[in-house]
């Protein structure tokens, strides 16, 4: 699988193997050292206390230094390839062995996921210091246990992630389907529940190494999974258009260049919103979370926009978001000398009722 995201819109995982007896780790697994309060950026009041001392533990994670275990730093690929290997060899009784010549430290590790996992998993990532998204770091790091340890406990039916669609992550050679069936698995596992009441998954954003010590410690535990009742999308009003749209700029050779709207909560008196723009491999990143309802199906918030590696453009934005049915348009108005005017249509496959 080649990895090319295509998306522009992902607080809030392989042999023979069972589930064991609820209270025990999976096969393989053992405690094999102390935590002792060494992180000092790991407070025991913090949601992810106990995860980051049952992977620290369990000998799959360490700190970014003796004292430090970097909570809300994101995932790498480095770290995923660690991850991955270390999960895959302890359930598989596997050693991962030292390389020749080893350019790094990691070497060893994407050797193992290469000889074990998948031949052409360098081929599928970009640089080893490059952030994971979150779609992207669930595939792989599902395939770091048999799909047999994935035991199905809640009730997640296709399609109702609601920004887990096709037209928001594919890959060059379209297995958009393998990457959506392995993150389902996971739903369904208790392993991932999505970031608000509706599941979203948010593919494209990252994942911090707090969240990570979660998901590792659901899988290799299975009585730390999680049960839930995923709300269903409302099928009227605004609401109904929760989830994630991308519209491209109508060009054929680079379908992935366009603009994105995320829709993650809607009440009556405002809507949650992200809206994005890629141009000329330049992402031109929009800030506005809420826009107020000022009629039935009009809404409309002030922000901010810039290109992501120049803070300096910033300016002023105002947006119009008008909800008609099967449609989202969103307007914004700038001023020079940027012109960061938009009026985009994205469509729904739902309607207005």
């Amino acid at each position: 699988m080649k990895k090319r995201l295509i998306s522009i819109a992902m607080a809030a995982v392989m042999a023979v193997g069972s589930i064991p007896a609820a209270g025990a780790l999976l096969d393989g697994f053992n405690n094999t050292r102390t935590y002792s309060d060494q992180f000092t950026d790991v407070p025991s009041t913090a949601w992810y206390y106990n995860s980051v001392k049952s992977a620290y533990e369990l000998g799959i994670t360490a700190g970014t230094s003796a004292s430090k275990f970097s909570p809300d730093q994101n995932l790498t690929t480095d770290q995923l390839t660690v991850f991955l290997a270390r999960i895959h060899a302890a359930y598989h009784h596997n050693e991962i062995v030292e390389v020749q010549n080893p350019s790094s430290w990691t070497d060893k590790y994407y050797y193992y996921v290469e000889q074990y996992i998948d031949s052409s998993y360098r081929d599928s990532i970009f640089g080893g210091r490059d952030n994971e998204q979150r779609w992207h770091f669930a595939y792989w790091i599902s395939k770091a246990l048999p799909d047999s340890a994935y035991t199905a406990i809640n009730n997640v039916p296709d399609g109702q992630i609601l920004d887990l669609t096709e037209n928001k992550i594919y890959t060059e050679d379209g297995s958009f389907d393998e990457i959506s069936d392995r993150i389902y698995m996971l739903y369904r596992a208790g392993i991932l529940t999505g970031n608000t009441a509706y599941g979203h998954f948010n593919p494209k954003g990252y994942v911090t190494r707090a969240e990570v010590t979660a998901i590792i410690t659901r899988m290799i535990d299975p009585d730390q999974r999680k049960t839930f009742q995923l709300k269903a999308k409302p099928i009227s009003g605004p609401a109904s258009f929760l989830g994630e749209y991308f519209t491209s700029a109508n060009d054929a050779s680079r379908p992935w260049l366009g603009c994105s709207l995320e829709i993650t909560d809607v009440t009556n008196k405002e809507v949650t919103f992200k809206f994005d723009h890629i141009k000329s491999g330049r992402v031109i990143l929009f800030t506005a979370e809420k826009a107020k309802f000022t009629s039935a199906n009009t809404a409309v918030a002030n922000g901010t926009a810039c290109y992501s590696e120049v803070p300096s453009t910033m300016e002023k934005i105002k947006y119009v978001l008008t909800f008609t049915d099967h449609n989202i348009n969103v307007k914004t108005y700038g001023s020079d000398p940027y012109r960061y005017s938009y009026n985009v249509n994205f469509t729904s496959t739902g309607a207005m009722k």
